[in-house]
């Protein structure tokens, strides 16, 4: 963090101010202090990790979902546009977890995407979901290239949730409407196979995700549920309350960094 000449560490204070106004419940106050930090030239200048920090923080104050996640979007324009500035690398991981968040809309979406009875229309829903999988994964992936501990591992476990989500979906998944009894079992046996692969893949996700938080040292709440989910995928290799880990949000190092791969 940079030290002001001429005095003693003013932007540090700066920051200092806007957490405590942020504490004591003062949202505009410390909404105007986080904006006076990433609008300042000079810091966007020399401590770029810290603009992008108040511009993250200035954004989880505002209580309204569709503006927040505008607000996220010009952060991510803010960062994309100064990849060389000094902090560049710190800064990635506020833009990890905006890139995240701004993912979590289309998510929801896609979780709740059903298989309807009707023939048609099953065969329209299953080609959505399909390409559904894909198009998020690759996203997700944007956010794991960021190489941000804390947000990769929730990203990978994003992953997973996705195939988990697809084979629970397909599994549900009513059987056409004009369909026997004998019918709809070779249906269900046929969706059951094409469920199968995906779990393996959500297995997969998830068991990256907890190996890279045991890796790192980073534990926050998106290990512990990719640790739920396994528990429930896999139960008899991963039996629930098996494992301790350290308290959710607990790291070694907020700006710990890594590679992933899937």
């Amino acid at each position: 963090m940079t030290t002001w000449p001429g005095a003693d560490d003013v932007l540090a204070t700066r920051v200092r101010i806007a957490k405590m106004l942020r504490k004591a419940g003062q949202t505009g106050k410390a909404q105007a202090a986080y904006k006076a930090i990433y609008s300042d030239k000079t810091v966007i200048a020399d401590a770029f990790d810290v603009a992008m920090d108040a511009h993250l923080s200035y954004g989880q104050l505002i209580d309204n979902r569709d503006k927040r996640l505008n607000h996220y979007r010009d952060g991510l324009r803010f960062f994309e546009k100064r990849g060389k500035a000094p902090g560049a690398k710190s800064a990635a991981k506020s833009a990890a977890e905006m890139r995240f968040e701004l993912l979590e809309p289309e998510f929801a979406s896609f979780a709740s995407q059903t298989i309807p009875a009707n023939t048609k229309k099953a065969s329209g829903a299953l080609k959505k979901k399909m390409g559904g999988v894909g198009g998020l994964e690759r996203k997700y992936v944007e956010v794991l290239n960021l190489k941000q501990g804390e947000w990769g591992i929730a990203a990978l476990f994003r992953i997973g949730t996705l195939y988990g989500n697809f084979a629970d979906t397909l599994r549900s998944a009513p059987c056409p409407e004009k369909l026997d009894e004998d019918q709809c079992a070779i249906y269900k046996f046929g969706l059951e196979d094409k469920a199968y692969p995906l779990v393996d893949k959500a297995v997969d996700a998830f068991t990256k995700a907890r190996e890279k938080s045991y890796e790192l040292g980073v534990y926050s709440s998106y290990t512990l549920k990719a640790l739920e989910e396994l528990s429930r995928l896999r139960p008899e290799e991963y039996p629930a309350n098996a494992e301790r880990t350290p308290l959710p949000d607990y790291t070694s190092n907020p700006y710990t960094t890594a590679d992933f791969q899937l």
